[in-house]
């Protein structure tokens, strides 16, 4: 979804500014590398849960295959982001360098949301008004290489599984009686054929005077 891509923009960011960041004094060399070593590995394995591929410009790709979305998978990130908050908190915060506090504030509040996310199954209910799981199999500017083609074919095999992992993410979220799917039925969220039907004014135009 969205969000989850702003936060791999985040930390793609936070990356960045690491390498490019000064030397360190000696006071604040060890705590600095202690951070650079979690939040550099919690990356590289985002990129291998996510199924993405280091690219030029640390860009990233798509992989030849989809992510697991299954409640195993869901359970085993949420026990790697709460250990690698634990590494976060055993860091002294007065010892780090001030670019590296504030590449700690963003690392934290992106693993906390993480965490936040698995916590209440939002997976369970892997669509809302704007994004849906069965898109954005394909980027917007197309394939550049004979390898990304080899990869969008093997992510296409993948499919089948990918979506039965879904399916059945929803039917448990449905037996729940998750209020992500209770929303539009108590009118928080209209569906858009009551909308139209509903709706007599129309900003902007003649009928809604």
């Amino acid at each position: 979804m969205r969000i989850r891509g702003v936060r791999a923009v985040a930390l793609v960011l936070l990356l960045a500014a690491s390498v490019a960041a000064p030397a360190q004094q000696a006071s604040s060399a060890s705590a600095d590398e202690r951070l650079r070593a979690i939040y550099t590995a919690e990356w590289e394995w985002r990129l291998k849960e996510m199924a993405r591929e280091p690219g030029d410009l640390g860009r990233d790709s798509t992989a030849d295959h989809l992510p697991r979305v299954d409640a195993a998978s869901q359970k085993a990130r949420l026990a790697y982001w709460n250990n690698a908050l634990a590494e976060l908190d055993k860091i002294p915060f007065e010892q780090l360098s001030a670019e590296e506090k504030i590449n700690a504030e963003v690392f934290r509040t992106v693993i906390k949301d993480e965490i936040v996310d698995v916590r209440f199954k939002t997976y369970e209910a892997p669509f809302n008004a704007d994004t849906f799981f069965w898109t954005e199999f394909t980027p917007r500017e197309g394939f550049a290489t004979a390898d990304e083609y080899q990869r969008y074919l093997g992510r296409l095999k993948d499919v089948p599984r990918y979506f039965d992992e879904h399916i059945t993410n929803m039917r448990q979220d449905s037996r729940a009686a998750s209020p992500c799917r209770r929303l539009p039925s108590l009118g928080v969220i209209a569906p858009s054929n009551r909308i139209s039907k509903q709706t007599r004014r129309i900003p902007f135009t003649r009928r809604s005077r």
